[in-house]
Parts: C-alpha cells; sequence; structure tokens
C-alpha cells in the first residue's frame, strides 16, 4: 500500500518537472516573439514566399468555387508579394500548412519555428528514454531540461529561419526510427 502511495507522488513529481520544464522551454522560445519583426533578410523572403504561395491557394480556391474572375497574375500583383521561389521548400511547406489553418501574418515563421524548438524539447526527452536502460527517466529529464534552456537552440527557435524546424524533423525521424526497431525486434519481422 505504502508503495503505491510512493509510486504515485514520485509519478506526480515527475509528471510536474516535465510540466515546468516545458513552460522554461515555451516561455524562453515565445515570450516577446510578437515585439520583434522579422529582422533577417532570409526571415523576411522566406515570409513573402509562404505569402505569395498562401495567395496562388486561395486564388486557385476563388477559381475552383467561382467566387473570383481575376488572373493569378492580377492577384500576386494586388497581394504585392514575392516572385522568387527558391529556398527552404519543407520550411516553406510546414508554414504554408500553418498559414492555411491559422491565416498569415509576419510572426507565423516566428511562431511556426517556435513551436518546433519546444516539439524538439520534448523529442529529446523520448529519445533519451529509447536510448538508455538505466536511469532513462533522469537522463531525460536532464537531457529535456539542458536543451531547454540552451541558448544557441533558444536563438535559432526564435528565429524566422528554418534550423529549428530542421532539427525537429531530424529528431522526429530519430524518434521514428528507434521506435520501428523495438517493433521489429519485438515482433520478429
Amino acid at each position: 500500500m505504502q508503495n503505491k502511495h510512493l509510486a504515485q507522488a514520485h509519478s506526480s513529481s515527475l509528471k510536474m518537472l516535465i510540466i515546468v520544464i516545458f513552460i522554461l522551454a515555451g516561455v524562453l522560445r515565445l515570450w516577446n516573439l510578437n515585439d520583434r519583426s522579422l529582422i533577417e533578410w532570409d526571415e523576411a523572403y522566406y515570409a513573402g514566399v509562404v505569402k505569395t504561395t498562401n495567395a496562388g491557394f486561395n486564388w486557385l480556391i476563388d477559381k475552383i468555387t467561382q467566387q473570383s474572375s481575376q488572373s493569378l497574375q492580377d492577384r500576386l500583383l494586388q497581394e504585392g508579394v514575392s516572385t522568387n521561389f527558391g529556398g527552404k521548400h519543407g520550411f516553406i511547406l510546414v508554414a504554408l500548412l500553418a498559414s492555411m489553418i491559422l491565416g498569415f501574418n509576419n510572426q507565423l515563421i516566428l511562431i511556426a519555428s517556435a513551436l518546433a524548438g519546444i516539439a524538439t524539447v520534448y523529442l529529446t526527452g523520448k529519445i533519451a528514454e529509447k536510448i538508455f536502460t538505466e536511469h532513462k527517466i533522469q537522463i531525460s529529464l536532464i537531457s529535456m531540461l539542458l536543451l531547454a534552456v540552451s541558448s544557441i537552440h533558444t536563438y535559432y527557435s526564435r528565429s524566422g529561419f528554418s534550423t529549428s524546424m530542421s532539427v525537429f524533423f531530424v529528431y522526429l525521424g530519430l524518434f521514428f526510427y528507434l521506435n520501428s526497431i523495438d517493433y521489429f525486434s519485438k515482433n520478429d519481422i
């Protein structure tokens, strides 16, 4: 009976510690994020490409639903957007999907990077749990905390660059890879 209460208390304290780490990661990445503009040229470029692509999709939907007779060229000229589509296509696609859900604004690129940074903190803990067999909870919490307060990760998570999104997808791939190893080893496939 006493062991059950200790296990519940331990589980509750671990959950609280994880919540504190996420709050710390969120505050460091989202605090005053809307007070800054797109400072770097690349940030503004990515925002322009997302805005252009979003305008193109909106034009296509208007054409399909016959709500507009405007040409694509006229729509893009009206929106005043970028015509150069080079760059980080995966990052732009994720930002485009976010703009279709949330609507486009200049802070969208920054918010997407910040959320990817916070999600990477979570994935760091899950990967540590998969890799280590002894003390995996403690190692998971320490790794999450270290990444949550890492100045370089916080900097790139607060920027509109593709760096934090790239790190997130690398960690997501590693997480799925480790899960597939577990799955195939348990099922003798």
